[in-house]
């Protein structure tokens, strides 16, 4: 859900209640500054804002070098304090919400993508899916740099998903060439 409800940190998701917390024993609690807090809360709420900043005034993205703006691997710690609050205070109305805003914006960009011959990832959504954005296909690697640069010049942030590691980079597998293909449209709650 961290991604979803722009939490500073995720959590384990499970649908059993006998869960084995022995299999959590070796994490670690984490703290973030106030500051760290107080700067995510500015990127989330004003996500257009914040891609202008770092788009275009830091770096322009290069989305189409699998090499540069890897995500940073993320260590295993328990939840944070506030994510865990935001989360067990989430009732049915505010989930509905979400999913149905995320939804829409999830078929708009459907749509978008079968009018301008991109080819949607999922071919059959899930009704009960909240989903964090919206994939598809372009035909090569050229197309997907015009997508990205489309994105940057419309303020759109259009990225590339996941980071690969350097081994798969480096055999060109077929992870790769998907890779080189494989463009995400932005999905938020704030629209």
């Amino acid at each position: 859900p961290r991604k979803i409800l722009n939490l500073i940190s995720g959590g384990v998701l499970y649908i059993k209640k006998d869960i084995n917390i022995n299999l959590l024993s070796h994490l670690k609690k984490i703290h973030y500054s106030m500051l760290y807090y107080i700067y995510c809360l500015f990127k989330w709420r004003f996500t257009k804002i914040h891609f202008y900043f770092y788009s275009k005034i830091f770096n322009k993205k290069n989305f189409s070098n699998p090499y540069k703006d890897k995500s940073k691997k993320i260590n295993d710690y328990f939840i944070d304090k506030r994510s865990m609050n935001v989360i067990n205070n989430l009732n049915q109305s505010q989930i509905s919400r979400i999913k149905k805003n995320r939804q829409a914006q999830y078929y708009k960009w459907h749509n978008f993508c079968i009018n301008n011959n991109l080819k949607p990832v999922i071919k059959k959504f899930n009704k009960d899916s909240i989903p964090w954005c919206f994939p598809a296909y372009s035909k090569n690697i050229k197309e997907s740099e015009n997508w990205y640069l489309w994105g940057y010049k419309n303020n759109i942030d259009v990225f590339s998903w996941p980071s690969l590691p350097d081994e798969i980079i480096e055999l060109k597998s077929s992870a790769y060439q998907r890779w080189q293909k494989l463009i995400c449209f932005p999905i938020n709650n704030n629209e």
